[in-house]
């Protein structure tokens, strides 16, 4: 009997000689994918996104790299600036994808953001993120034009 790969079940044979279907025991771990697929856009749904889950995952890649390349331009000088990259670039990505849709009632001056498409929204959006590490690890967190105020 030839053998495909994706075949989900193995046969054998017992003491008999009858031919027996055993399913390989790592099937029962796997969940299906369909009900990943639900999952997956329900938690997306509940946290506010209204994009398909493989886009707000991307989006995320994307955020990430914004933020790793927005480090490369200005290279950080604290230690914690690289975890907080990450955190705050997946945070201001989450927020921008959040947003996308929203964007389009914002008019001529920036409605053209919700054309774009999400993943490139939340990368670009990532870019702020180093920025905004710096200042979270050196304590101050007041607005550039307030600078009198947060120091």
């Amino acid at each position: 009997m030839k053998r495909r790969f994706s075949d989900t079940r193995c046969s054998a044979e017992n003491t008999k000689g009858d031919q027996i279907s055993v399913a390989p025991f790592w099937r029962d771990l796997l969940i299906p994918e369909a009900k990943f697929s639900g999952y997956m856009a329900l938690i997306t749904g509940a946290l506010g996104f209204a994009a398909p889950w493989p886009y707000i995952v991307a989006g995320m890649f994307f955020a990430v790299a914004g933020g790793f390349v927005g480090m490369v331009v200005s290279p950080p000088t604290e230690r914690l600036t690289l975890p907080l990259t990450v955190v705050v670039a997946m945070v201001i990505g989450a927020f921008a994808g959040m947003a996308h849709p929203h964007f389009a009632a914002g008019g001529a001056w920036i409605g053209w953001v919700s054309a774009l498409p999400l993943p490139l929204v939340m990368g670009v959006a990532g870019l702020a993120s180093p920025w905004l590490a710096r200042r979270a690890a050196s304590g101050n967190m007041s607005l550039p034009w307030k600078r009198g105020e947060g120091q």
